[in-house]
């Protein structure tokens, strides 16, 4: 009976330790304080700190455990001049965290932050750039995202596009961002309210580079100012042209000299008789990157004499500079003999090849001709 009563006892174990796992929150996934450590160890920030004793009725001195953090469910260190958010890693059961019109420039304490409880996160007007770190959270229940008038260009797009909580929003504030790029977010599954018409007065704009003979001079007008881009605008470094209704500008390609690292378009303001629709002024960039540009030329050869076909290659990169040495020769119809000496009279071609740094390679035929 003793046995059979161990062996059950055993069973029992066993499932609930399976249960636990398999269909509980997983614990180990979480970063826990291992020992009491100092309020102001945990939360390095002065200001952080400062908030944290006051929740947990401390000193920023004195010790605090796990459990303790546990009980917090609320935190709310807006306008603190609060400078760093290093510790909010061990917050696991607070359903909102809001820290915005601070002084913090990097979300880096994100990356290894899981909150199954968190609902609400409101960090904007901040010096931020970089939401990247969002891609390293676990917080599957995060319903509200503001995190407008930051310092955020197109390239977090990429970042929400990857953010496992973002199809779940039923808000996501971008409002006041160097941001136009908002048919990104198509790509996602996304239903809740998108905060996006309002964009700083004079703002910059800097779109993906471009290359230039591979790809068209576009930039295309793609904000929510529920505006299009006015028609007489100024356009520096090249002449463009608006097109397709007013949406988008180009450049002739011709008309820009070689090297030109930028094209700028500039939009005026425009207002109507609804201020919420203001167009404020904006300024595009569009970065270019350019193909190498050939400069070999036509040769003559004697016959019965040594040909070499990278004699006459050269090349130049507007970024690279001269890159002559990295040209090869792609093909050549030149006849010549094992010793490299040209057999046969005629006119024949020389393909030349080079790549860039940047990938951006080009091509030139050149004639050769044996006599």
């Amino acid at each position: 009976m003793i046995k059979k009563n161990v062996y059950l006892s055993l069973v029992f174990a066993v499932v609930a330790v399976f249960t636990f796992v398999g269909f509980g929150e997983s614990a180990e996934a979480y970063v826990y304080l291992d020992k009491p450590t100092k309020v102001n160890e945990v939360f390095p920030d002065p200001a952080f700190a400062g908030y944290m004793a006051k929740q947990l009725k401390k000193n920023p001195n004195d010790l605090v455990t796990q459990a303790e953090l546990d009980n917090i469910t609320y935190v709310n260190i807006s306008g603190m001049g609060v400078k760093s958010i290093e510790g909010i890693k061990y917050m696991h059961y607070n359903w909102a965290f809001h820290f915005f019109g601070n002084e913090v420039e990097s979300i880096e304490p994100f990356r290894d932050w899981e909150n199954h409880k968190l609902n609400n996160l409101q960090f904007y007007y901040n010096p931020i750039s970089d939401i990247s770190p969002l891609l390293g959270t676990k917080l599957p229940n995060l319903w509200i995202l503001h995190i407008h008038f930051l310092n955020l260009d197109n390239s977090a797009f990429d970042v929400l596009t990857k953010f496992d909580t973002s199809m779940r929003l039923a808000t996501l504030a971008l409002k006041g961002n160097h941001m136009d790029d908002f048919h990104k977010l198509t790509k996602l599954p996304f239903r809740g309210s998108l905060w996006a018409n309002l964009r700083y007065q004079d703002q910059e704009i800097k779109r993906e580079p471009v290359t230039v003979g591979k790809q068209p001079l576009v930039i295309e007008n793609t904000s929510t100012d529920n505006l299009p881009v006015i028609k007489k605008m100024p356009i520096t470094n090249a002449n463009g042209g608006v097109q397709n209704g007013d949406l988008s500008v180009s450049w002739n390609e011709e008309e820009i000299d070689y090297g030109t690292e930028s094209l700028v378009m500039n939009v005026e303001s425009a207002t109507t008789s609804t201020a919420n629709y203001n167009k404020p002024t904006v300024e595009y960039t569009l970065p270019l990157k350019w193909q190498p540009l050939m400069l070999g030329c036509d040769s003559v050869v004697r016959i019965g004499a040594k040909f070499d076909p990278l004699s006459n290659a050269s090349a130049y990169d507007a970024e690279d500079g001269d890159i002559s040495d990295k040209v090869i020769v792609k093909e050549s119809t030149v006849p010549v003999d094992e010793n490299g000496i040209a057999t046969k009279k005629g006119t024949y071609k020389v393909v030349f090849y080079v790549v860039d740094s940047d990938g951006n390679d080009g091509e030139q035929t050149v004639k050769v001709r044996v006599f």
